[in-house]
């Protein structure tokens, strides 16, 4: 190939993977929006369950039977509204997948086509006289920079996959905590998150469910820490008075996982021990 033709498809190729990267970035904004949607859906349903378990518990401390009251359009568009919202982002999040995944799959075709390109352009040169030797070794320059990229692009991705990627426990690792917990059968614990969390409550619902399966005494405050005046934080904290640090710290170790993160253990405090869900933490960039 003669070296205009070289240069031609070289850059051809370029413009094709720049695009091609603009066209990730971009599906990075449209999934966060997809993930709002589905995070407010979500929130929509569980204040629409509160929302029937008032009227219910009104009607059964009222004590007395009524016929029924017209249905509620209001409600029916809350509910509707809600599950609406999680369907289009849900929908959206696995076109957003799909959409990547083909990128993706271009962008490495393309890499790879140009990787191709610029090896044999480079073993081509390396034949040539001494003239040519400063433009392969430029060209092995740019092979190793476009693998280079690649790869910080496939880094990128999983980063970003596991920021938006839920915690929970696998089979084995609940095993492992309620293992833990069997010395202390009878001593009690509360699973608190914090407000406006979702993830966390999520996390925080159930790991409360798996220590349900324990002996212990368990109590639950999902989502509410204002009359405590507890601080926003991050990551799993556990706590508790002087005579539950045997079970503070069995409870610290088996909740900690690659994919969960446990503060460090502080001085005793409180009347009770207490796990606090913060807010999951996003990994830091290199």
């Amino acid at each position: 190939m003669d070296p205009s033709a070289l240069s031609s498809s070289i850059a051809t190729l370029r413009s094709s993977i720049k695009d091609l990267e603009s066209s990730s970035s971009s599906l990075e904004s449209l999934l966060y929006f997809f993930v709002a949607l589905v995070v407010i859906g979500v929130v929509l349903e569980v204040g629409f369950v509160i929302w029937e378990y008032s009227e219910e518990r009104e009607e059964y401390q009222r004590g007395t039977i009524r016929s029924p009251q017209k249905p509620s359009v209001w409600k029916l568009s809350f509910e509707l509204l809600g599950a609406l919202l999680v369907a289009i982002g849900v929908a959206g999040e696995l076109g957003v997948d799909v959409k990547s995944g083909t990128i993706q799959t271009e962008l490495r075709t393309k890499n790879g086509e140009l990787i191709q390109l610029l090896e044999g352009a480079s073993s081509a040169a390396l034949i040539t006289a001494a003239q040519s030797e400063k433009d392969a070794a430029q060209l092995r320059k740019d092979a190793e920079g476009l693998k280079k990229a690649a790869e910080d692009e496939r880094v990128a991705r999983l980063r970003l996959e596991a920021q938006i990627q839920p915690r929970e426990y696998t089979a084995s690792e609940q095993k492992r905590i309620i293992d833990s917990c069997d010395p202390f059968a009878g001593h009690f614990v509360n699973v608190r998150s914090q407000p406006y969390d979702v993830e966390g409550a999520v996390f925080a619902y159930s790991l409360a469910q798996v220590l349900g399966k324990t002996k212990l005494r368990l109590s639950a405050d999902i989502g509410n820490n204002f009359m405590q005046n507890i601080p926003m934080t991050l990551d799993v904290h556990v706590t508790g008075p002087p005579s539950e640090q045997g079970l503070v710290k069995a409870l610290a170790e088996s909740l900690a996982t690659p994919r969960v993160t446990v503060a460090p253990l502080g001085p005793p405090s409180g009347p009770a021990t207490m796990i606090l869900v913060g807010a999951k933490r996003l990994a830091s960039k290199d």
